[in-house]
């Protein structure tokens, strides 16, 4: 069924705090170590950020945005062939 599907490709993770001005954390809901990639889109799509790291089990990666404008931000975690996006808005 698709939702089996669905949910097999969902990542879980965590953006905090949201909103957020100067910085976001992001946290990976895994205790399995991997590379992590979390790419920030705006809304037209564009990637303004892209990190990769390794990630130990619960680690929180942080992404300065205060040099970004306010608005509304697609945050998408890539980790072991499973993705998961989240909206984070800054102000």
């Amino acid at each position: 069924s698709t939702n089996t599907k669905d949910a097999k490709n969902s990542l879980a993770f965590n953006v905090f705090p949201n909103p957020a001005s100067d910085v976001i954390n992001i946290q990976l809901s895994s205790d399995e170590a991997s590379v992590m990639t979390i790419e920030l889109f705006d809304t037209t799509g564009k990637l303004i950020e892209s990190v990769s790291r390794n990630n130990f089990g619960n680690a929180i990666t942080t992404i300065p945005t205060a040099e970004l404008a306010k608005g509304v931000y697609i945050v998408k975690v890539t980790s072991n062939g499973f993705a998961g996006t989240q909206k984070v808005i800054l102000n």
